[in-house]
């Protein structure tokens, strides 16, 4: 595998959420929080399988829901599996924004669609050239 550049790394098992991304349009994995990590929306990489993934990681909580508990929740782009309970590498690439408190469900789901339109560009210019 070849090198590439990212801002942390967490390795960690699937754990099952509430599946409020799934019912958003956006299915996640979860992991859980890891204090070293700085909270944030990031453009990201998942390792499953022997496979790097595009994705999106929000670092932080559901604060739109009224959440509290921080985790980690990633997007894999084009991916439709269930792999509660596998072993990931989630690689935080770039920092994208902040979290921030949506007005409505629709707000958010506007901004994850405009999180992962520049998390795309960012991935694409990140000089990745694995396996």
């Amino acid at each position: 595998m070849t090198e590439f550049n990212f801002l942390y790394k967490i390795n960690g098992k699937v754990k099952p959420g509430s599946h409020r991304g799934k019912d958003l349009g956006f299915p996640t994995v979860n992991l859980d929080y890891v204090e070293e990590v700085e909270l944030g929306v990031y453009a990201s990489y998942v390792l499953f399988d022997n496979r790097l993934y595009e994705s999106i990681s929000n670092v932080g909580s559901a604060i739109t829901f009224g959440q509290n508990e921080l985790k980690i929740e990633t997007y894999i782009f084009d991916f439709a599996r269930q792999i509660y309970d596998q072993e990931i590498v989630v690689f935080l690439v770039q920092k994208i924004r902040d979290i921030q408190k949506f007005k409505s469900t629709q707000e958010l789901v506007a901004q994850i669609q405009r999180d992962i339109d520049l998390a795309e560009k960012i991935l694409k210019t990140s000089c990745l050239d694995i396996f």
